[in-house]
């Protein structure tokens, strides 16, 4: 037996993709007598090359749950219990419902809020359902409820993913704030230890010591909430050094708003937001700042946060996931979105 092998007892070996998100990570499902008894990685799979995220190592349990539906449920008022039915009828009972909202009070009162765990196809089929009965989308369940209240509501939002991870191996350095992917996203933190093997500057952020910070070339625990406040601070080394002139600051939207939020920012106020001395952060913001341009990778710290306060404020702005430091998407190893609007942030 392999050291990539179940120890479970099995007859059978499928290769498959996994369908808990669209990475679509390959795994190995080993079969029993007709039914799955475990599941690893594959190994020779170039996504994740045997890596799996907790969920993805998981995505089988629910094959056999007993509170698992098979048919649907339905039930005419919340007060009621669910009972099966038919599909036609919960079909029916569904378009009836939705074609008397919208008889009464309009197309835009419908709205589609759609996984991204579907694949391509499944959501050819969102759109063209919420074109047909003219309803709205509101986009995609992803890191952050922000994009759903700014379809809803027109408040302005973050961008979705942007840089993908294979680029993360070809950047001038990589920070890592908001989330552990280390645990969290293993599939992807692949990328970061081999940008890591390249000599590629690793710095990580956040409240703990984490398996992340662990990796990290430059570790740096920091107030919890603060994220946002660190990352103008890092801003604001940059300017106070010139590297805006250079690469940090070629490509950045509304540099002179950049600079007066930067400059508004004293080196009191970081310390007493962010935990920090003046030296630690100085030192992340020359690493940062000093071309060739890196990659910022923010996680659901950043974005899942009910935010209130000053610092939150502030952390509203940071919500993307990867803001870059210097050109545009299209050149190898850099981001794709600028920084941009820092008159928002507000300590």
């Amino acid at each position: 037996m392999l050291a990539s092998d179940s120890r479970r007892p099995y007859d059978q070996v499928i290769r498959t993709a996994c369908g808990a998100c669209p990475a679509g990570c390959g795994v190995k499902f080993y079969v029993k007598d007709g039914r799955v008894v475990d599941l690893l990685g594959d190994e020779t799979h170039p996504v994740n090359r045997s890596a799996l995220c907790a969920k993805g190592s998981a995505f089988f349990q629910h094959f056999y749950h007993p509170a698992r539906l098979l048919q649907p449920v339905m039930r005419h008022a919340p007060d009621q219990d669910f009972s099966p039915c038919g599909w036609d009828e919960a079909l029916n009972f569904a378009a009836s419902r939705l074609k008397d909202v919208i008889k009464v009070h309009g197309p835009s009162s419908v709205a589609v809020l759609a996984s991204d765990g579907l694949d391509v196809g499944n959501r050819i089929g969102v759109a063209r359902f919420s074109a047909h009965f003219g309803a709205q989308i509101l986009g995609q369940i992803q890191s952050s409820p922000d994009e759903v209240a700014a379809a809803m509501f027109g408040v302005e939002a973050a961008p979705f993913l942007t840089v993908p991870p294979d680029e993360w191996t070809r950047t001038g350095c990589l920070l890592l704030i908001g989330g552990d992917p280390a645990v969290e996203y293993p599939v992807a933190f692949r990328h970061v230890l081999e940008a890591r093997a390249r000599q590629t500057p690793i710095i990580a952020v956040g409240p703990r010591y984490t398996a992340t910070l662990s990796k990290a070339d430059f570790a740096f625990q920091i107030r919890p909430g603060s994220e946002a406040v660190f990352l103008l601070a890092l801003a604001k080394v940059a300017f106070e050094e010139g590297l805006p002139n250079s690469t940090f600051g070629m490509h950045l939207a509304g540099l002179d708003k950049w600079h007066a939020a930067a400059g508004d920012l004293s080196w009191e106020d970081i310390k007493r937001l962010t935990w920090l001395p003046e030296a630690s952060v100085r030192r992340a913001g020359l690493i940062w700042a000093t071309p060739p341009p890196g990659i910022l990778v923010g996680g659901g710290g950043v974005s899942q946060r009910d935010c209130r306060g000053p610092v939150c404020s502030a952390e509203r702005r940071t919500r993307t996931r990867h803001i870059e430091s210097g050109c545009r998407h299209g050149y190898e190893g850099r981001g794709h979105r600028p920084l941009e609007k820092p008159d928002q942030f507000c300590v």
